[in-house]
C-alpha cells in the first residue's frame, strides 16, 4: 500500500452553496486544492469478500491491484448537471406556477433553516427532467429498467426510473418531502396533467426507517416535515392534505398467500390466483417427516411428487414436489398497499429509500467468481425480487404507462449492484441522474471527517492497524497457521489492537456540544445520533419533549425495576402539555431509553 497523504483541512466549501473547490488527491503526491467542482464519478473495485478462498500469489496480486479502485465518470449525471445549470440561468423555463412558488420558498434567503445545496440539486434535477424545455433535454437519454422476459410475458411494462445519489447525512428524507409536495400540489392545481400524481408511495428497507419516515405524512400538519422544515407554506397545507403519502417497507410488497377463505382452505375452494411452485421436501428435518408421511400428503392432493432425491449410496433423502398455491389477486394486493384510492389519480409517484436494495436480478455468470456470496446472496435476492416485483405488480394493476407508476425515484448513497445480484458487482444503476458524493459531503462539512491510520513505527509499507483483520491474517500465516482462524488464534493477535482502541477512545473522546431545544429554548448536552452525553457520575438525561427539556433520573437495575421507572416516566410525559409527546419507551433494554415524538426522529438516551 502506498503512503497516504492526509488532508489537514478537508472542509473547503459551504454546505448551502454549490462546491467552489475540491481536493485533488493522487497516490504519492500531496493533496492539491483546485478551483471548481469535481465531476460526478465512482470508484470501481472488486469487493473485499470476493477475495475469500484465494490462495495463489497471482490471485492475491490481482485482488490487491483491484482493491485500489479505478475512477469512472458518471457521464449522464455530468451532462444533466450542466443542463440543469443552464435551466437555472433561463429562470426555470417551462416550470409550472406551483413549481416556481416552491422553488422560491426553498431558495429564500429569509428561511430559518436553509436547505443544503445537495438537497436543492437533487430536487431540481427531477424537476428539470419533468418540466424542463425539450431543447435542453436533447441528448439526455436515461436508460429504462426493463422487466425480465417472464415479467413481460405476464404483461408487466417498464416505468420511468431515476436514481439520486446522495451521501449519507446530506438530507435524503427532506428531499423526499420536497418532491412529494411538488407532485401533490401540482396535481391538485392541474388535475388533468398526467405528469403528476396526488398519491405518493414511499418504500423503505425496514420498519425502523418506516417509522422515521412517518413525518412525511401531510396529515401530521404542523408536526409534519413539510412545516418543521418549511417545505410548504401554511396556506398550501390544505391542498397538500388532499393528497396521500403511503409509507411501507418492502416486505409489504410481497404477494400474500391465501391460507383460507371463510374458514375453508383456499386450495379447496380455489380462491385467488393459482401459482405453480416447485420445492424440495426432505426426510427428517424439523417436522421429522418419513417417506410414508410425504407420500400420504401427495395422495391427499397437497402436491405432486416430481422425482425422488437420493444420496451417493442410493439412500432416499427427499422429494422434489410440484404444488399449486393460491395468492391474492393484483386488485386485492393494490387495495392492501394503497387503500381504497377513491377519487385519486390512476398514476402514482414512487420513491425508494435506500434503493440499492431494489434492483432487477440479472443472470449469474458461472465464470464470475466475484458475483456469488453464499452467505448473503439468498437474503439479498429475496429482498430485491419482492421489492421490484411488487412495484411491477402495482404498475400493472393500475394499467401501466400513464396510469401506473408515473415516476419512480431511487434515493441512496450507494446505488450500486451488490454481490449475488446477477449484475456486474460494484457498478452503479445506469439511471443515476444526480450525484452528491461522500467526498463532496466531507468537503462541505456535512459529515464527519474519516480518520485513517496513515503511518506507524512498525517500519512496514502498510500501517499495522489500517486493516486489523488482514494484519492478523498475515501474522498468523507467518507463524504457520493455515485455514480458517479459530477464535483463540484470532484473539492471540487481536488483543493488542483492541486494548489500543480502548486507550484511544479514552484519550481522544470528543467534547459534547451543547444543543438547544427548539421549543423551550433551554440548552442540554447532546451527543451523536441523538444520544445524550452526560458526565458518567450523573444518571440523568436531557429529553427533547417539545415544550420543555425535562430531566429524567434513571438508575440501572433489573428489567422489572427499569420498566416501573420507565412507566412512571411515560406517565409524566403523557400528562405534560407538550407539542410532541413520547410514543415509545424501550424498557426491555436496560441501557437505553427511546423517546420518539410524534412527527419527529427517535431519540435514544444512554443510561449511565
Amino acid at each position: 500500500m502506498s503512503q497516504i497523504n492526509a488532508v489537514e483541512a478537508p472542509i473547503i466549501n459551504s454546505p448551502y452553496d454549490e462546491p467552489q473547490f475540491h481536493w485533488h488527491i493522487e497516490v504519492a503526491k500531496p493533496p492539491e486544492k483546485r478551483p471548481g467542482r469535481r465531476p460526478a464519478s465512482y470508484f470501481f473495485r472488486v469487493p473485499d469478500r470476493a477475495a475469500r478462498g484465494r490462495k495463489t500469489k497471482k490471485q492475491e496480486a490481482l485482488f490487491d491491484d483491484a482493491s485500489k479502485g479505478q475512477e469512472y465518470l458518471l457521464d449522464l449525471a455530468n451532462l444533466i448537471r450542466q443542463r440543469r445549470q443552464e435551466w437555472r440561468e433561463r429562470d426555470y423555463a417551462g416550470a409550472t406556477k406551483v413549481t416556481r412558488e416552491l422553488l422560491e420558498l426553498w431558495q429564500s434567503p429569509d428561511r430559518q433553516q436553509r436547505l443544503f445545496y445537495a438537497q436543492l440539486e437533487a430536487v431540481e434535477t427531477v424537476l428539470f427532467l419533468v418540466e424542463g424545455p425539450d431543447d435542453l433535454k436533447q441528448g439526455v437519454n436515461v436508460p429504462t429498467d426493463e422487466p425480465g422476459g417472464d415479467a413481460k410475458e405476464a404483461g408487466y411494462k417498464a416505468f420511468v426510473r431515476y436514481a439520486l445519489k446522495m451521501a449519507t447525512g446530506s438530507g435524503k428524507t427532506t428531499v423526499m418531502g420536497m418532491l412529494a409536495a411538488w407532485s401533490i400540489l401540482n396535481k391538485v392545481a392541474q388535475p388533468q396533467n398526467p405528469a403528476y400524481s396526488d398519491t405518493v408511495l414511499l418504500v423503505c428497507p425496514n420498519v425502523t426507517i418506516r417509522d422515521r419516515l412517518r413525518e412525511l405524512d401531510p396529515n401530521l400538519d404542523e408536526l409534519s416535515l413539510y412545516r418543521t422544515r418549511q417545505l410548504v407554506s401554511l396556506q398550501r397545507m390544505p391542498d397538500l392534505r388532499r393528497g396521500e403519502v403511503f409509507i411501507t417497507n418492502w416486505h409489504n410488497l410481497e404477494r400474500r398467500e391465501l391460507s383460507d377463505v371463510n374458514g375453508t382452505s383456499a386450495r379447496v375452494v380455489k380462491r385467488g390466483v393459482p401459482v405453480e411452485k416447485l420445492r424440495t421436501v426432505k426426510l427428517g428435518g424439523r417436522d421429522d417427516l418419513s417417506e410414508a408421511d410425504i407420500r400420504q400428503q401427495a395422495l391427499t392432493g397437497a402436491f405432486d411428487i416430481v422425482r425422488e432425491l437420493r444420496d451417493a449410496k442410493g439412500r432416499l433423502t427427499g422429494f422434489d414436489v410440484r404444488e399449486v398455491r393460491y395468492y391474492e389477486s393484483d386488485a386485492a394486493f393494490l387495495r392492501r398497499v394503497l387503500g381504497n384510492r377513491k377519487g385519486r389519480s390512476s398514476a402514482i409517484f414512487v420513491m425508494n429509500d435506500e434503493a440499492h436494495h431494489a434492483y432487477r436480478r440479472g443472470k449469474l455468470d458461472a465464470e464470475d467468481s466475484y458475483a456469488i456470496d453464499e452467505e448473503t446472496a439468498e437474503v439479498d435476492a429475496r429482498e430485491a425480487t419482492v421489492w421490484v416485483e411488487g412495484l411491477d405488480r402495482i404498475n400493472n394493476a393500475l394499467g401501466g404507462k400513464k396510469n401506473g407508476i408515473r415516476l419512480c425515484l431511487d434515493l441512496s448513497a450507494t446505488p450500486f449492484y451488490i454481490q449475488g445480484s446477477g449484475n456486474e458487482v460494484g457498478k452503479p444503476f445506469p439511471w443515476v441522474v444526480s450525484d452528491f458524493s461522500l467526498l463532496e459531503a466531507i468537503e462541505a462539512g456535512l459529515v464527519k471527517i474519516p480518520q485513517l491510520p496513515t503511518q506507524d513505527i512498525g517500519g512496514t509499507q502498510t500501517p499495522a492497524y489500517f486493516n486489523v483483520w488482514r494484519w492478523v491474517q498475515e501474522l498468523a500465516e507467518k507463524d504457520g497457521a493455515s485455514g480458517k482462524l479459530t477464535p483463540d488464534v484470532l484473539m492471540r493477535y487481536a488483543t493488542q489492537p483492541i486494548m489500543q482502541l480502548g486507550v484511544w477512545a479514552a484519550e481522544f473522546r470528543e467534547p459534547v456540544p451543547e444543543r438547544r431545544c427548539w421549543a423551550s429554548g433551554l440548552f442540554f448536552g447532546h451527543g451523536r445520533h441523538g444520544r445524550s452525553s452526560h458526565a458518567p457520575e450523573r444518571a440523568a438525561a436531557g429529553v427533547l419533549c417539545g415544550a420543555a427539556c425535562a430531566p429524567i433520573s434513571v438508575q440501572a437495575g433489573t428489567n422489572e425495576a427499569i420498566r416501573r421507572r420507565f412507566s412512571a416516566a411515560q406517565t409524566s410525559f403523557h400528562s405534560a402539555r407538550t407539542r410532541s409527546r413520547p410514543r415509545r419507551l424501550n424498557w426491555r433494554n436496560p441501557s437505553t431509553l427511546l423517546i420518539q415524538p410524534l412527527g419527529g426522529s427517535a431519540i435514544h438516551l444512554r443510561l449511565r
